[in-house]
């Protein structure tokens, strides 16, 4: 017994050792008698409980998850530069990621949780996934589709579920999504492929491949013609070929290393700006359309695109804006560069609003209809800008003239309805709606 505590020798030292003894209970311990039993069986001990904390380290490395997936616009192309991140369930961000060149993502090391998976990319509306729970060791795989960023919208009590856009950003004579109500959710894509039309109508690659006496216009063609012969034509007819086929990616890089060699081709440029156009990447395409329009200055092609990627880009841009107005002023008798330089100045008016700027993109497209009678778009960019100055009146003769010129332009139909109800027309608001639906379920 110890003297001070009225305990065994046996008990005292379960008692105090540091680890308690659950591994080897005191009743199986020989009496201790000796300071070097004692140390013995402590170091028995310690080593038993190091063993178990080390076996237990691999388990908690393999507790984590990973999650990936793929980026993607509603066509299915993959969209790069789309931002991932991962929130917990108490809105805290636990890791985050960009999407490459292919659309792709991956996160590794996530602890097992439920989370929360937000992407984010300009052009596109923000997509989440919520609720997603990743277990131990476990691989999620979640894509994402992105739909274009819909612009800021005013619902009218007049027409109930029906909706229209109160900015400009329409693209006349193009109807994809009835939702948006005589807009179009996917005029980007529109706009496109009619870049790409004109683009090879007038590369025309074709000839290129009849001169070298070849059957095949595939892609694969076209790369071999490159490798044997890095010309600039063959370089144009590459690209080109993989713009036919949709296949904007490979396109832009094939464009990128065109221009690299060909710093000087106009076309090489416009080529690459519609393949990075084409991905969304706006701010890109702008700067690829400014430098053709820079080495073509008396070309309008290059203007008409630039004037198209500056609509849609989220920030004005003052190169664009400044080679816009200067071939206006230099070709003050062309209606399309006196329409795409008014539009470059609404795009700025919307970011600064300021009532001169309104004014002046006023001023353009009066000069694009009084040059071209028949301009449709521009009869139509002066209805929707007369709405924002709240002129009804001077609003529906622009849409009226607009249709007269293109009776398929669903918007005009829409917008027209609606200045209708403003000025007390119903049973015309009711007419031009029902032309409207019917131009819906025709697409």
């Amino acid at each position: 017994m110890s003297p001070q505590y009225g305990l065994t020798q046996c008990e005292f030292f379960c008692e105090n050792t540091s680890v308690r003894s659950k591994y080897w209970p005191c009743k199986s311990l020989i009496p201790v008698h000796h300071r070097f039993a004692r140390v013995m069986v402590g170091a028995l001990i310690a080593i038993f409980a190091l063993a178990s904390a080390c076996s237990a380290e691999p388990s908690a490395q393999t507790a984590n998850a990973s999650v990936e997936g793929v980026v993607q616009n509603a066509e299915g192309v993959p969209l790069p530069g789309a931002s991932i991140t991962v929130r917990n369930q108490k809105g805290e961000v636990i890791a985050s990621t960009t999407t490459d060149s292919r659309g792709t993502y991956r996160i590794a090391l996530v602890a097992e949780g439920v989370y929360e998976i937000e992407v984010q990319r300009d052009g596109y509306a923000n997509a989440s996934r919520s609720g997603v729970t990743l277990r131990a060791a476990s691989q999620q795989k979640i894509d994402f589709r992105l739909t274009p960023s819909p612009e800021s919208a005013l619902h009218a009590d007049a027409l109930g579920k029906v909706r229209f856009y109160q900015n400009s950003d329409f693209q006349a004579g193009e109807l994809e999504d009835p939702s948006a109500g005589g807009g179009y959710s996917n005029s980007a894509a529109r706009q496109s492929a009619r870049m790409v039309n004109e683009y090879l109508t007038s590369t025309r690659p074709s000839d290129v491949l009849q001169k070298q006496g070849s059957k095949s216009t595939t892609a694969h063609d076209w790369a071999q013609a490159v490798e044997k012969d890095p010309a600039e034509a063959n370089f144009k007819a590459w690209g080109s070929s993989l713009l036919a086929a949709r296949n904007f990616i490979a396109a832009s890089q094939v464009f990128q290393h065109a221009v690299s060699r060909y710093p000087a081709s106009a076309d090489l440029f416009i080529g690459l700006g519609i393949s990075l156009y084409s991905q969304g990447r706006y701010d890109k395409a702008l700067k690829a359309f400014s430098q053709a329009a820079q080495l073509r200055p008396d070309d309008p092609r290059p203007y008409t695109f630039l004037a198209e990627a500056a609509r849609v880009s989220k920030h004005p841009d003052a190169q664009a804006e400044e080679l816009l107005r200067r071939f206006a002023a230099t070709h003050p008798q062309n209606p399309q560069a006196r329409y795409d330089y008014g539009l470059c100045l609404w795009k700025d008016y919307e970011a600064r609003r300021e009532p001169s700027l309104l004014d002046r993109a006023e001023s353009e497209f009066k000069a694009a209809t009084a040059l071209d009678p028949n301009f449709a778009d521009a009869h139509f960019r002066l209805g929707l800008l007369f709405d924002q100055q709240a002129k009804p009146d001077a609003a529906i003769k622009e849409y009226q003239q607009a249709i007269h010129l293109s009776p398929d332009l669903a918007t005009a139909h829409y917008r027209l309805a609606q200045d209708y109800l403003r000025t007390g027309r119903k049973q015309e608001a009711e007419t031009e709606i029902e032309i409207y639906e019917g131009l819906r379920h025709r697409r």
